[in-house]
């Protein structure tokens, strides 16, 4: 079969017993990193048929409507991401407002109900993906095992864009939504959960260069005011936030740090890890495709999120968005406690 070609281990366990759960679970984690999304959903439905309480199967098919939208073929799931993204959207000349948030979250709320669908998507961040592969697990690999930060590290900065409430956030997801960047910079929206970092809410759009990154900012900060998306701070960053205790200088925007803070046997650290984790040749099988750019099913599981983590730091904006029953939530015990524990360190 031509679409176990690249797959031979999976297919000898699926002959030799196709109800091998882990063998469909690999193999719909490799069908998506080659981007053969049509092919992982075939998948992912024989896999529920045999398994229909594990939540992996159905958690990975909303994922893959991140990057593919299916038809409607009679798979509640399906059919419900189907009628979330057909529900009108911004228009990018349309101003962003709160009662057409408010309508167009009730409406998918409306359709999970009547479909009598109740999912557990735990996913808190909202992407909005280029082709490019910034490959941070690798680079954070390198980072907690020898305290180095790696030399692709240094040509990253993102512009932050720190906000006060939930609603704002849910704002600027819809304006991410239809913002027209040159090079359609990757761009997510986040709540955040780590216990030492500073705001609760927070948008970011990731640069290749300090002079790319001062363009981005100064168009955030227009669309911002005729968007009244009101933030706290927008600010360019160097990195990632966890480089920072251990070095201190790379924070600096300035200018080039590289040859003050990078050394040369790092170099070497670098390629011992690649070879050890084969982190090139699993890079060369690996597709990175653009993220669909609309409102769809696991956007809004998020943005519900979103609204139980208001809720529990006590952040009554949410009231404004939508409110549902915050008893069917999608949120980990872990992360529960994570928000509780911000909540009391605020």
């Amino acid at each position: 079969m031509e679409d176990f070609q690249k797959h031979p281990k999976f297919r000898q366990s699926l002959d030799s017993n196709n109800k091998f759960i882990s063998a469909y679970e690999n193999l719909i984690i490799s069908l998506k990193l080659i981007g053969n999304y049509k092919l992982s959903i075939k998948y992912i439905l024989l896999a529920m048929n045999l398994s229909p309480i594990n939540e992996k199967f159905k958690n990975s098919l909303i994922d893959v409507f991140n990057y593919y939208k299916p038809k409607t073929n009679g798979n509640v799931i399906i059919d419900v991401n189907y009628k979330i993204n057909e529900l009108h959207t911004l228009k990018e000349n349309s101003s962003i407002q709160i009662s057409f948030i408010n309508i167009i979250l009730k409406e998918s709320e409306k359709i999970l109900k009547e479909n009598n669908i109740n999912l557990n998507y735990p996913e808190t961040q909202i992407y909005r993906k280029n082709k490019i592969n910034l490959n941070c697990d690798r680079h954070f690999g390198i980072f907690n095992k020898y305290k180095i930060i790696p030399k692709f590290c240094f040509s990253c900065y993102k512009v932050q864009v720190t906000l006060n409430t939930v609603l704002e956030l849910t704002k600027l997801y819809f304006y991410f939504n239809k913002i027209n960047l040159k090079n359609n910079n990757i761009r997510k929206c986040m709540i955040e959960l780590r216990e030492n970092v500073k705001g609760n809410y927070k948008g970011y759009l990731y640069a290749r260069s300090l002079d790319e990154a001062k363009d981005i900012k100064k168009i955030i900060e227009n669309g911002l005011i005729n968007e009244k998306i009101i933030s706290e701070k927008i600010e360019i960053k160097h990195g990632c936030t966890e480089y920072y205790e251990q070095y201190q200088l790379y924070k600096n925007t300035d200018e080039d740090l590289t040859d003050k803070i990078y050394k040369k046997e790092w170099k070497n650290i670098e390629k011992i890890f690649d070879q050890k984790n084969l982190v090139t040749e699993r890079n060369k099988e690996k597709i990175y495709n653009n993220t669909l750019n609309e409102f769809n099913l696991p956007d809004f599981l998020i943005i519900k999120n979103w609204l139980l983590y208001a809720k529990i730091i006590g952040d009554e904006s949410y009231k404004e968005i939508f409110e549902f029953d915050f008893n069917d939530n999608h949120l980990s015990k872990i992360d529960i406690q994570k928000i509780q524990l911000r909540k009391k360190n605020n």
